[in-house]
């Protein structure tokens, strides 16, 4: 008799301490992956809620130790793939339709807080001590304070992590608890393997994605301006010119108001950029922007639809955000 309940005791041991785990137990758990990780891939979409028709991202992620970083984002609707790349030379956005490079200098992913980078997400739960837990049944779920300076409406995160700790899902919310921005991962491994070449710029370069093949001819066509759909309260367009550059017409726009602007564009050329100023790579709804600050001047650049497009004023840089994005908007009519 003794032996059985002795028996029934260590059985009950043994299912107790394989419980759930807590809060403090998990996040000890995420500060030890945090601190070891080494490598992984992981594979999601990205669907951003603006207002208008919803924008599907496809994302892919490689990373490898200390620092080397490849962000496949790929426009689901126009089939068009950009890559942010960090390396040792630095940080690039390759948009290899176009054979085009930009290589700027930047602490990018540091404090970006992406959700599609298992750091990002790992950070944003752990160091956020007001963050709120509870164990599914399959899942640990946290809401957590959104950890981005270039989103101040998104002031919430949602993220689902699987009992290995590996992402599932992630929801932005708005103030209103309106979701803006969901990731579903559809696939995620730990200690991936890589080519020696894998974060090597040309080689991104070169990889042409078949998708993408067929807006080659994007860059020979006729440059047409587009106004865009959004303005900050009291500016508007005071001045429309076109110039003729070393590579081609320029259309520049001037607005005036409480913060004048410039928007720039041009016809896309193949062509390598690099320069010694620091920026940081921004996500805009279709396209990945480059965001760089000149004395009292910010800059904010990007690449669609075969044209380069620039933004240059005194204006806070989520203005800047809705401006390019309502551009990206009017070139898909």
């Amino acid at each position: 008799m003794r032996v059985k309940w002795v028996g029934a005791l260590c059985l009950f041991l043994l299912v107790t301490a394989c419980g759930p785990k807590d809060s403090k137990d998990v996040i000890s758990d995420l500060t030890d992956r945090s601190e070891h990780l080494e490598s992984y891939t992981s594979h999601g979409t990205m669907t951003i809620n603006n207002g208008q028709e919803p924008q599907t991202i496809d994302i892919e992620v490689w990373y490898q130790k200390p620092n080397m970083y490849r962000v496949a984002l790929t426009n689901t609707k126009k089939h068009i793939t950009q890559i942010l790349l960090k390396n040792k030379n630095g940080v690039y956005v390759l948009t290899p339709h176009l054979k085009k490079s930009f290589r700027f200098q930047s602490d990018w992913p540091l404090n970006s807080g992406q959700i599609y980078l298992y750091q990002s997400i790992l950070q944003n739960v752990i160091t956020d001590p007001k963050r709120q837990f509870s164990a599914e049944k399959n899942d640990y779920r946290f809401d957590v304070a959104t950890n981005n300076d270039y989103h101040r409406t998104w002031v919430k995160q949602q993220i689902w992590l699987d009992q290995d700790y590996l992402p599932k899902r992630v929801n932005i919310l708005d103030e209103n608890n309106q979701v803006m921005v969901q990731l579903k991962y559809d696939r995620f491994k730990l200690n991936t393997s890589f080519d020696k070449d894998a974060f090597d710029m040309e080689r991104n370069l070169r990889g042409l994605p078949e998708n993408t093949k067929q807006t080659m001819a994007d860059s020979q066509q006729t440059l047409s301006a587009v106004t865009p759909g959004y303005l900050p309260k009291g500016s508007r367009l005071v001045d429309e010119e076109t110039i003729q550059g070393s590579q081609g017409p320029i259309v520049i726009m001037r607005f005036t108001g409480k913060q004048p602007f410039t928007l720039t564009q041009r016809l896309v050329k193949s062509k390598e950029v690099s320069t010694s100023m620091k920026g940081d790579p921004i996500d805009l709804h279709d396209a990945a922007g480059v965001w760089m600050k000149f004395a009292t001047q910010q800059h904010l650049s990007w690449t669609v639809d075969g044209k380069d497009f620039e933004l240059i004023g005194n204006i806070p840089l989520e203005e800047m955000k809705k401006i390019a994005n309502s551009v990206d908007d009017q070139t898909e009519k």
